[in-house]
């Protein structure tokens, strides 16, 4: 039942898989138990020297509690040999069945997931069901995936593929740390089909304030890994080897950037190699700074080619990212080219769309998800009556239905600006309603990359 059909790979650790076979057999109860518990069986204990929360005492606690009824329920005659084996199956448990306190087990993460380990949290579920769970990725298929990187278009679709089944996120994440798995003579293909699929990311919502709503952390994250695959996890490396690795890198970078037909990914990744002149260079960079620079002609050609096509419009809330971008970069040209789009009706709706945002608020102890249009955004490109003009020159009824609840959304929140019935600060950020007052010019507009939600 665990074995693909296909390729024939079991999906299973094969000696936990006869471990937990021969619980069921000979101690059910047990059996159940453990299936009904993967948090606190492979939960990793926080190190003796660490500071403890509430909640990590109370795991703990429920940790001990479970162990003892777990051994409790052995019959008397396989009581030891049931703690034995739940401690090597579960090594965060080993510091209980091994009756030490003071005992700190390092769980390998990594080496646990790549083979197939009960004690992975991500792995266990398919001992007990038998099965591949819906939100899970086979390891046969995670070998077609692997060896995709090698192909730009096979890749590229394989990502597509997951994104359909909504296992992107899982993708990523699993990806990245089998990061080194992936050949280094894969890089142009890999990463060039990362950035072509990088403007379907699917967009999550945010926390307030926080400026991105998809894979592309995860993604960037997982190219930090792949580029640093030569360097041992937790180890940091010397200047000199810094930069001849980045210097080696940098090629397979340029190419994948002059390829990829993706626009938003690749200036994500150009505008988070920018440094901070009172900083020093860290190691989260992918490139040195001066290969960095020299590749900003190529975002902004494909910045030019997105804004020529009509598909940096279709980038939705992305979209101001990328402009304000193009706008640190070139300046007067993304600013005329956003005039020019303002200029038309129809352009005014797409843009008001392009303001709106989702995140989180806190009621209580509870989180809500919520719609709103932002707009300190909308009065940083365009006086707020001259929105509104434009709007009611509209045939509202020809628009979307994104586009007519974007219109919406500003109108309501328009009336509750003037009216003084938005948050304090909220109203310090804006005009003041009394004088209805023309907004900065964007060029000196607080917007940009990373404060725009």
């Amino acid at each position: 039942m665990l074995r693909d059909p296909e390729s024939g790979i079991l999906e299973v650790n094969p000696a936990d898989l006869a471990a937990l076979e021969a619980l069921r057999t000979f101690e059910p109860e047990i059996y159940v138990l453990v299936a009904q518990n993967k948090v606190a069986l492979t939960t990793e204990r926080s190190s003796p020297g660490d500071r403890r929360s509430h909640q990590t005492v109370q795991q703990e606690e429920t940790a001990k509690q479970l162990v003892s009824e777990l051994v409790q329920l052995a019959s008397e005659a396989n009581r030891e040999q049931v703690r034995t084996l739940l401690g090597t199956l579960f090594p965060q448990i080993l510091w209980i069945t091994r009756d030490s306190a003071h005992n700190y087990n390092y769980i390998p993460h990594r080496e646990a997931l790549m083979t197939l380990q009960v004690c992975n949290e991500a792995i266990f579920d398919r001992y007990f069901q038998m099965a591949i769970h819906a939100r899970d990725i086979s390891h046969s298929e995670w070998k077609r995936l692997l060896e995709a990187t090698g192909s730009r278009d096979a890749f590229a679709a394989h990502l597509r593929d997951l994104k359909e089944r909504d296992l992107l996120d899982v993708a990523l994440g699993r990806l990245t740390v089998w990061a080194d798995k992936i050949p280094l003579e894969n890089a142009v293909p890999f990463l060039t089909a990362l950035l072509d699929v990088g403007d379907e990311f699917p967009a999550i919502p945010a926390a307030p304030g926080f400026p991105f709503w998809g894979q592309e952390l995860q993604a960037r994250a997982l190219l930090q890994r792949y580029f640093r695959q030569e360097v041992p996890v937790y180890e940091s490396e010397n200047d000199e080897n810094r930069s001849s690795r980045r210097t080696r890198l940098a090629h397979p970078f340029t190419d994948a950037i002059k390829a990829t037909s993706g626009c938003f990914f690749p200036i994500y990744l150009l505008h988070y190699e920018e440094r901070d002149p009172e900083k020093p260079d860290e190691d989260r960079f992918l490139l040195n700074e001066s290969d960095a620079l020299a590749l900003r002609e190529e975002g902004l050609r494909i910045v030019r080619r997105a804004a020529a096509d009509g598909s940096l419009l279709a980038l939705k809330a992305r979209m101001l990212f990328v402009f304000a971008c193009w706008r640190d970069w070139a300046g007067d040209e993304a600013k005329q080219w956003l005039d020019s789009v303002l200029s038309m009706g129809a352009g005014v709706a797409a843009f008001l769309r392009h303001c709106v945002h989702d995140g989180y608020e806190s009621v209580g102890e509870e989180s809500n998800e919520f719609r709103a249009i932002d707009l300190r955004t909308v009065g940083s490109y365009l006086p707020f009556l001259e929105v509104e003009e434009r709007i009611g020159e509209l045939d509202v009824a020809a628009l979307s239905q994104a586009e007519r609840q974007a219109i919406e959304m500003f109108l309501t929140a328009l009336t509750r600006w003037r009216e003084g019935r938005l948050s304090p600060q909220q109203m310090r950020e804006l005009p003041d309603p009394q004088a209805e007052a023309s907004p900065p010019d964007s060029e000196d507009s607080s917007v940009g990359p990373g404060n725009e939600a």
